[in-house]
């Protein structure tokens, strides 16, 4: 299920006429009741928790009992309160906070509220009956992730961040500040707790799609971005998922972006923790990886995980994710149907002229 599908509530003050319905993609405004999130919502199992969540280090998140998950950053909501809201919709859970009720792309931005761009978010989310199958959030790096298989919690820790354009907002200039994330819980790809985090904007995020020809990536999202809008995301993976799907070493793992007529592989940095050596596709020998994890995917306590980190400016909606590094007669494919496309190019200017 896309993400675009997929509609949350939130409570703007006292009054329950002011309880309203928004898409997460700003293009179009589902007309879904108010009612059927109600009913989403009691049978959900994860929720916010305001216990053990937090922002800017120290002050706490607030609810409304009158209604489910409608949370906002002070008690006495004024112009600089930030509301929040959980949503499930099929295997999904979606959280994320706007500034109003939704009127425009304007309603998500967050510059003028508590929750400017940079600001520390610690959020706790309860009634995980399993591991989430993977995590997708817009902000900044995660500084914390923490699954307790035992109780059904996960506690994430990271930032709010400036979005770069994306197709919810082409220009870049209407929201200078946002948060919101994606939980999956099941559907057809299982990456077994693996956290993508990106800088476009949340509401441009979806599952992977796999209507493009050629192959998926082995872990990822598809994101809807802006020609020459260069996002950025990491991945993080743990080394036993990457086992699971053949990479066995830093030098194996590859990003790679998928989209109608378009298949590339991209440059990737990382760092491997829990791992000692030199990443062997910076130039000049790379840098030591080293150190320990303080990230916790999949319950079982500390995690050896893989950081991959990448980007693209070429956009139009596309999976984007990590995949193994291609055998040599697989470059040599991609490079051959980039000359062919690029003859073809030359050729039709040279019509056109």
């Amino acid at each position: 299920m896309a993400m675009n599908n997929m509609c949350a509530v939130i409570r703007v003050d006292s009054d329950a006429s002011r309880i309203f319905n928004y898409n997460m993609n700003f293009r179009k405004i589902t007309p879904l009741a108010a009612a059927l999130f109600m009913a989403g919502a009691a049978e959900a199992q994860i929720t916010f928790s305001t216990t053990g969540s937090s922002w800017n280090g120290v002050s706490s998140f607030f609810g409304d009992g009158s209604v489910p998950n409608p949370f906002r950053t002070d008690d006495s909501p004024d112009g600089t309160t930030a509301f929040a809201a959980g949503s499930v919709n099929g295997s999904q859970y979606v959280f994320g906070f706007a500034k109003e009720a939704f009127v425009n792309a304007g309603s998500y931005d967050l510059s003028s509220t508590d929750l400017g761009a940079g600001t520390a978010l610690t959020l706790n989310f309860t009634g995980f009956s399993a591991l989430p199958r993977y995590v997708a959030y817009t902000g900044g790096v995660l500084t914390g992730y923490t699954f307790n298989s035992g109780t059904g919690n996960l506690t994430i820790s990271a930032t709010t961040v400036n979005p770069v354009a994306s197709a919810s907002d082409s220009s870049g200039s209407v929201l200078n500040s946002a948060f919101g994330l994606i939980i999956e819980t099941g559907g057809s790809y299982d990456f077994q707790g693996t956290v993508f985090r990106t800088d476009g904007f949340w509401g441009d995020i979806a599952t992977l799609n796999n209507g493009y020809s050629g192959e998926l990536p082995l872990a990822g999202v598809n994101f809807n971005g802006t020609e020459g809008a260069n996002v950025t995301f990491n991945a993080y993976l743990t080394i036993d998922f990457l086992n699971s799907i053949g990479i066995n070493s830093p030098a194996e793992c590859a990003a790679y972006l998928q989209k109608a007529g378009v298949s590339n592989y991209l440059t990737i940095t990382r760092q491997l923790f829990g791992y000692s050596g030199s990443d062997p596709l910076i130039t000049g020998g790379g840098y030591t990886f080293g150190g320990a994890s303080t990230l916790d995917f999949n319950g079982s306590g500390v995690d050896n995980y893989l950081l991959a980190t990448y980007a693209n400016d070429t956009w139009s909606a596309g999976n984007i994710g990590v995949a193994a590094v291609p055998e040599p007669s697989t470059y040599a494919l991609v490079l051959g149907l980039g000359a062919v496309a690029w003859v073809a190019f030359r050729r039709k200017r040279t019509t056109a002229g």
